[in-house]
């Protein structure tokens, strides 16, 4: 186990920095700041004209004049470390600052700026735990695409119950739909991941669609979390529903410093919505004797490929052709 390079820094006086020089041939400093944050510090030799503006969630730097508590006063590129828990990864990146100072003729502030780009992702991921996995980001994209494509008005958000808990995903009081996204290859059609047996179950109101979204991985796509949620922002920026739309994305999982790190790019192959009945291929509580499964089954989870009954339960490929069906929604919002 690496020793913590900070263990031989004093805690500085209030208002202070204080700093140990390093040993030759290292050239970063470890400092303390009187609320107890790590620094690295690297003296900016010359005019001290260099300027280095980075920010990510945890870290920041910057080159500033600093007067350090029983150190030299000067001009200094000042990175400090925000998280308390990313002690060993703070002192990774020094290192990584140390080799590249040394094996490269560069200016401080180019090498600095150039490796704290390299960690950027790195540091958002580690200090971003909530981090939407890949399934939900899917998820999320399906839920914003029907959300936008399909129903298309800011007050259809006061619908989309699904991150607040409700069982379907888009509820009125006589339609109910359920948005699923999978991703695709070549011509296959989407095959859903159902976690629960409640999830395709009859709505306590009226009926219930399934939405089917087919992503395809594609880097021209012009489809991403972070572009989707921008434009939703903008659909409800300035009307009365853009609180319940920043309640809702963020009970759905999005943090704005996080957007940067959803760079995946999907093309869309296929978006279908469904008629959900007890024709369609589901399991549901009704489905076993007694309205629940044998004693000591549990946690039951099972996949749907909807295009098999394309043929009786296919209601729309496309937005326009599927009005007639989401008018509850277009008349709840009156």
């Amino acid at each position: 186990m690496r020793e913590d390079p900070w263990s031989s820094v004093p805690r500085p006086a209030t208002g202070l920095l204080r700093a140990r020089e390093p040993s030759a041939p290292n050239r970063v400093w470890y400092g303390w700041d009187d609320q107890g944050r790590r620094h690295l510090l690297l003296p900016v030799p010359g005019d001290g004209a260099a300027t280095v503006d980075f920010e990510t969630r945890g870290l920041i730097a910057t080159v500033r004049q600093l007067h350090l508590d029983e150190g030299p006063d000067g001009t200094w590129v000042d990175i400090g470390c925000l998280d308390g828990g990313s002690a060993s990864a703070f002192a990774a990146l020094a290192r990584e600052l140390n080799e590249q100072l040394a094996a490269r003729q560069r200016d401080v502030a180019t090498v600095v700026s150039e490796v704290l780009e390299r960690w950027r992702r790195f540091w958002l991921e580690a200090a971003s735990p909530d981090l939407l996995d890949p399934a939900a980001e899917l998820g999320l994209i399906g839920e914003l695409w029907f959300l936008l494509r399909w129903l298309g008005a800011a007050a259809s958000v006061r619908h989309w119950t699904g991150p607040l808990g409700d069982r379907h995903d888009f509820v009125t009081t006589s339609v109910s739909v359920e948005a699923k996204t999978a991703s695709v290859r070549g011509g296959e059609m989407p095959t859903h991941a159902i976690v629960h047996l409640d999830q395709l179950a009859d709505p306590v109101n009226g009926s219930l669609m399934l939405f089917s979204l087919g992503l395809a991985r594609d880097a021209d796509g012009d489809t991403t979390l972070p572009g989707l949620v921008a434009e939703a922002e903008s659909l409800c920026q300035g009307t009365p529903h853009v609180v319940a739309w920043r309640e809702r994305i963020h009970a759905a999982g999005w943090r704005p410093p996080h957007g940067e790190l959803y760079t995946r790019r999907f093309r869309v192959v296929s978006q279908q919505l469904y008629r959900v009945d007890d024709q369609f291929p589901r399991l549901v509580r009704s489905s076993f004797n007694g309205g629940q499964p044998p004693g000591g089954v549990g946690d039951i989870r099972y996949s749907v490929t909807p295009s098999v009954v394309s043929g009786t339960h296919l209601l729309a490929s496309e937005p326009q052709g599927a009005r007639s069906y989401l008018s509850p929604f277009e008349t709840a919002m009156e």
